[in-house]
């Protein structure tokens, strides 16, 4: 089992490859309160993009086309 027994080692950075909800929707707050260093969107730019409604706002109002759609 490669967990049992040996030390902790420190992070260097994190790479979020999870893809869903309690993945890429909340690593940035999660690991940004742990002080660990990630790549990928910060905590703001992430939430944007979970709520598509909210996506496309934030990019139509900033005069970026986007496709038609309802709610």
């Amino acid at each position: 089992m490669p967990w049992s027994g040996g030390e902790a080692k420190a992070i260097d950075v994190v790479f979020p490859v999870i893809h869903g909800p309690l993945c890429e929707d909340d690593h940035p707050g999660l690991l940004e309160l742990a002080d660990v260093p990630y790549v990928g969107c910060g905590v703001l730019a992430s939430a944007v993009a979970m709520d598509k409604e909210m996506a496309k706002r934030v990019v139509r109002d900033a005069g970026l086309p986007i496709v038609p759609y309802s709610r």
